[in-house]
């Protein structure tokens, strides 16, 4: 299978990537300076969920991820790596622990895996 790449970065921070396979064009914007690309939650985004017949995962970015299981239950979950293991730290239940707190968990969380 025979690929080729090629970007091109414009002014600001955000480089596009082209990647030709054989007939077909994948185009996707890479964020250079490696912030976040998922949008933040909102509280009344938290307020609105509801549940369905599987677990969903509500990203708040940075790993920081609201689970919605399907008898109702919200809860925090932080995703992270370590030791190239996928591994998930339980933060608490939301309402309980409200977005502001979930998040300053998460960043405590990644200093003490720094």
């Amino acid at each position: 299978m025979s690929s080729t790449w090629s970007g091109v970065q414009d002014g600001s921070n955000v480089f596009a990537c082209f990647q030709q396979v054989r007939w077909y064009i994948r185009w996707y914007v890479a964020n250079v300076d490696g912030t976040d690309t998922n949008m933040r939650l909102s509280d009344l985004a938290l307020k609105q969920a509801k549940p369905g017949p599987k677990i969903i995962k509500l990203s708040d970015g940075g790993g920081l991820q609201l689970w919605i299981t399907p008898d109702g239950a919200k809860r925090w979950r932080f995703a992270y790596r370590f030791g190239g293991a996928q591994k998930v730290l339980a933060i608490g239940v939301y309402p309980t622990v409200g977005l502001k707190e979930a998040r300053q968990s998460r960043d405590a969380a990644r200093q003490d895996l720094a």
